[in-house]
């Protein structure tokens, strides 16, 4: 993803083992039926004293749906009844991104509101961040004021047309097997 996110990995993994970044693309597919957006906010991911502090916050301003950890057939159809999924940091200096979870409910058709993370993705452009202080109240404000409609809109269909799968696994192609061609 982003040189510091590559550079974290390449220090884990033998130096003959290429680590190449991955688009992230849009694929229509996997975006749910038209639903009913029933959900508040959505999140899982393990569970961290910060996650659960902030979690507590959230909840007492709106509906929160919070699972450490759900089978695909589960999680699905509940992420795609979510009006806002939160990506929230595993502590409070955590400091990378998540593109996973980003490009997961960006695929999924609502708004994503993430912690302000130091070390971003280039997903970035496609979901809200926030500093963690305003988490709660920014949470709350999309929610009673209906605008994580248009977010989720605006930013989906800038991603929708930015990120489409073929595209991005034609360039992915060509960049993995490209390598050792002589030129």
């Amino acid at each position: 993803d982003v040189p510091e996110q590559l550079d974290a990995y390449r220090s884990v993994v033998p130096a003959h083992v290429p680590v190449v970044p991955l688009p992230f693309p849009f694929f229509p597919d996997l975006r749910p039926l038209p639903r009913e957006r029933d959900i508040d906010v959505f999140f899982t991911g393990t569970d961290t004293p910060h996650r659960w502090g902030l979690l507590n916050q959230v909840r007492s301003k709106v509906g929160v749906y919070q699972a450490s950890y759900l089978p695909e057939f589960i999680r699905n159809p509940l992420a795609s009844r979510c009006k806002v999924a939160l990506s929230l940091k595993q502590g409070p200096d955590w400091p990378y991104s998540s593109p996973l979870r980003y490009w997961y409910h960006l695929n999924r058709g609502g708004l994503t509101l993430g912690e302000l993370c130091p070390v971003g993705c280039h997903l970035n452009p496609y979901v809200l961040r926030v500093p963690t202080d305003v988490l709660p109240a920014a949470v709350a404000d999309l929610i009673h004021s209906g605008r994580w409609q248009g977010l989720a809109r605006d930013l989906g269909e800038k991603y929708m047309a930015e990120y489409a799968a073929r595209p991005a696994a034609e360039e992915l192609l060509e960049r993995t097997f490209s390598r050792g061609r002589s030129q």
